[in-house]
This record gives C-alpha cells, sequence and structure tokens, in this order.
C-alpha cells in the first residue's frame, strides 16, 4: 500500500529554543481539507497506541529532524485546539517534539518553524485501510 500525505496549515509554535522544542497541531479533524476528505475524530486512536509519529523533512524517512515527545488526538471542542479550530468543529492531532539543533537540519527545520509561524504548513503520510473509508455524495 502506498504512503500518501495530507497538508494543513496551523500553528506551530517554539516551545523551549534551548533544547529545540516544538508544539503543533500536525493533522487535522473533523473539517474538509484541500483533497474534498475529512479525517472523523478518532482515526488516530489505534495508530497512536502503537507508535509515535517520527518528524522528517518533507516526507523523506531518512532525513529525520525531530523526535517526538508526546503525540495526543484532540477531540473538537479541546481547549488546547487554535482557536480557528475550535470555531469550525474542528479536533486534531497535537504533537509535543524536539528537534536535533546538533544537526544542520535540524536547526534549520527549527529556525523555519520560529520565523513561519502560522504561515506554514505540517503534512502527515498515512495510509488507508482496504474498508477503511467510504465515499459520501457525487463530490467525494
Amino acid at each position: 500500500m502506498d504512503l500518501e500525505s495530507k497538508q494543513a496549515t496551523v500553528e506551530a509554535k517554539a516551545v523551549d529554543d534551548a533544547e529545540g522544542i516544538v508544539q503543533a497541531v500536525v493533522s487535522v479533524t473533523n473539517i474538509v481539507d484541500n483533497v474534498n476528505d475529512i479525517i472523523v475524530p478518532g482515526a488516530y486512536a489505534e495508530t497512536l497506541e502503537k507508535r509515535v509519529p517520527k518528524g522528517v523533512w518533507s516526507h523523506d524517512t531518512t532525513v529525520p529532524v525531530a523526535k517526538t515527545i508526546s503525540a495526543e488526538e484532540l477531540n473538537p471542542g479541546d481547549e488546547r485546539l487554535p482557536e480557528h479550530l475550535k470555531e469550525q468543529d474542528a479536533g486534531g492531532v497535537l504533537v509535543k517534539m524536539k528537534f536535533n539543533l546538533n544537526t544542520t537540519r535540524g536547526r534549520d527545520a527549527y529556525e523555519d518553524i520560529k520565523f513561519f509561524g502560522g504561515e506554514q504548513e505540517w503534512s502527515i503520510g498515512y495510509s488507508v485501510p482496504e474498508g477503511g473509508s467510504e465515499m459520501k455524495g457525487d463530490s467525494g
């Protein structure tokens, strides 16, 4: 099964410059995304119990930039969500990660997050298991 990707524009914030720690909602649930899909709340529960996401550059798993400290799916209305997501009744996956500031790629990625703030996009790699999706209506 091929790995696909989805992008979401959300805020990411640096929470500790000395340690290179960032917190970001890396995937959004319960709203129509840029390819007319909706990830339903709860979709990540089983996966996040089994493994944590990896911080890689441009979906290249051979270029790690951060390790995950924590990852949790937030349901719509959760107070930890950015205000614009709460207003849309969206949920999301909140990830706290530590960038490797001892490498050029880790420092560059961390500094880009600080510089671009809410103008950046985060994306996830995923695969949908057989029977794990459904089409609704004529448009998808």
